[in-house]
């Protein structure tokens, strides 16, 4: 039996190399402490050699990971998943005439978008500002002139 608990050992840490996941390695070294345990006569039977691998896997693998974490840290970028909320104020183009509080279209991340104005109607050209979305559509309102303050001047009329 122990021959075959150090194969099975051996074959799990190769086969690290070929699938990489980080998991078959500790199932390996998991293997070989199981064999080093019926060598010494501490596990005699199958069931307490798969309890005893069951056990030391569990631990090895949470070793490990927090090992490996450590010394070669992923790629990692935590940024904002609210899409809605970085949109807010950003700066479009109307591509189709939006009438007072009807439906046209903006230019907004390299799309067209169906798009509403409360406020006025928007013309081709014109510049508007984000103000949420409404199901599919963008609510938006004339842009503010930075100097002036107030909504900017159609453009082309």
């Amino acid at each position: 039996m122990l021959p075959y608990v150090v194969i099975v050992g051996i074959a799990l840490i190769a086969l690290e190399l070929v699938v990489p996941g980080g998991v078959l390695a500790p199932l390996g070294v998991a293997a070989l402490l199981v064999a080093g345990l019926m060598w010494a006569g501490l596990v005699e039977s199958w069931v307490s050699a798969l309890t005893a691998w069951f056990i030391l896997s569990l631990i090895l693998v949470g070793v490990f990971r927090v090992v490996f974490r450590k010394l070669m840290p992923g790629d990692e970028s935590r940024g904002s998943t609210d899409e809605d909320g970085e949109a807010f104020d950003n700066l479009v183009e109307v591509t189709e005439t939006i009438p007072q509080g009807g439906e046209g279209r903006i230019s907004f991340r390299g799309s067209s978008w169906p798009a509403v104005c409360y406020d006025r109607t928007l013309e081709p050209g014109d510049k508007a500002t984000i103000f949420y979305r409404d199901g599919m559509r963008w609510v938006v309102t004339p842009a503010v002139d930075p100097l002036t303050g107030d909504a900017a001047a159609p453009s082309g009329r």
